[in-house]
């Protein structure tokens, strides 16, 4: 019985694991539904259509984007290349942009 418990909890964390979402503003190509690097949320408003998304943490590669509502709970993390893995993230160097123009709020 203890084996079949282990297995079993082992299973439910593998299907509970907290996918990732991905956006690039300066990606062209592929799918723009957010599963993967290739098929990230393209465009300067792709960052909005990764947090409304809700499927996980948005990654966001470097560039500048719209401004934002953020989501309760929502985990946005910038500094990437696209392809990069979380280890990958330097802010510092890879700067990802919340451009609110001329408006006083960008994130919301």
């Amino acid at each position: 019985m203890r084996v079949g418990l282990t297995t079993l909890i082992i299973a439910l964390a593998a299907t509970c694991a907290f996918a990732q979402v991905y956006v690039d503003a300066n990606l062209a190509t592929g799918a723009n539904d957010g599963s993967s690097w290739d098929n990230a949320y393209q465009g300067a408003a792709g960052l909005q259509a990764g947090i409304d998304d809700g499927s996980g943490d948005v990654y966001v590669a470097a560039g500048t984007y719209d401004p934002i509502v953020l989501a309760t709970g929502a985990v946005v993390l910038g500094g990437f290349n696209n392809g990069d893995a979380l280890g990958d993230r330097d802010p510092a160097t890879k700067l990802t942009v919340i451009d609110g123009g001329n408006a006083e709020t960008c994130v919301k």
